[in-house]
């Protein structure tokens, strides 16, 4: 049933589409996202990476991935852009 080798080949990754979610499905929600200032990011180069993605001039979904994991993570534990980080180490509203 299945193909001469298939069992023994070596493992095969695959692509995931971000780049073309970016430009789709995720583009709202992502930007929403990517452009809440909060005095960490540089958010005029940030912009014009963002830009040149839309108007695929150039892919940047990897490094737009990561900022947006990034903005993920930061409402999961709670730093929003009024949060100041603490000293100590925990994040505390100014």
């Amino acid at each position: 049933m299945l193909p001469e080798g298939f069992l023994s080949r070596k493992k095969q990754g695959f692509a995931v589409p971000v780049a073309e979610w970016f430009r789709g499905e995720l583009k709202e929600r992502t930007e929403e996202s990517l452009f809440e200032p909060d005095g960490l990011l540089n958010l005029g180069h940030l912009r014009k990476l963002w830009d040149r993605h839309q108007e695929q001039v150039q892919d940047h979904s990897a490094i737009l991935w990561g900022v947006f994991m990034f903005r993920q993570w930061q409402r999961t534990f709670g730093h929003r852009p009024s949060a100041v980080n603490d000293p100590s180490g925990s994040f505390t509203r100014a």
